[in-house]
């Protein structure tokens, strides 16, 4: 059995997956902006886009595992 994690640490894991969640969704902003200036232009999907799914798929990985210890 595990340890129960103090409540004080766990309400601070809560508050940087929050943090994380909006930075999340500034991210998708950035994407979006990037895919959308690349259809204007008539080019293909960017490069950075591809790296910046990378960055996405780790935030969203953070957000779980705080999520899961903070439970």
């Amino acid at each position: 059995m595990e340890d129960p994690i103090d409540p004080a640490v766990a309400a601070r894991l809560d508050t940087l997956a929050e943090r994380l969640v909006d930075v999340r969704a500034e991210l998708d902003d950035v994407m979006f902006d990037v895919l959308r200036r690349a259809s204007v232009d008539g080019r293909d999907r960017p490069a950075i886009d591809r790296e910046l799914q990378k960055v996405r798929r780790s935030i969203e990985k953070a957000v779980n595992l705080l999520g899961s210890i903070a439970s």
